[in-house]
């Protein structure tokens, strides 16, 4: 999923051990991070997981594992800089697969 709302655009994407990477991206292509960061609210809303994240390489990877479900809803907060006030992006996160694009439905490609 790309969160547009930060410059430049971030890629929210889950791992297979459900880590959540963020990634900055630039005309399709991942670039290094600069000095953003991010946090990740998600789960059961009585009792929400939240997610710091350490540098990879050039991606952000969350410190836990996101909870289990295949439908839960998402905060995510950018901070650019320290001096500029944080963007949030707010979705599901829905594990469900695409039966048309085969990727999941979080980050559906075919816009069905």
């Amino acid at each position: 999923r790309i969160l547009g709302s930060v410059e430049p655009h971030l890629e929210f994407l889950l791992l297979d051990d459900r880590r959540v990477q963020i990634s900055a991206v630039e005309n399709g292509k991942i670039i290094p991070m600069g000095e953003q960061t991010v946090q990740v609210t998600g789960g059961d809303r009585s009792s929400p997981t939240q997610m710091s994240f350490t540098r990879e390489g050039n991606v952000l990877v969350s410190d836990v594992a996101f909870p289990e479900g295949n439908n839960l809803p998402v905060i995510v907060q950018v901070q650019a800089n320290p001096n500029v006030r944080a963007v949030l992006e707010k979705f599901n996160l829905n594990l469900d697969s695409c039966p048309t694009c085969k990727n999941k439905e979080y980050a559906c490609i075919c816009g069905h």
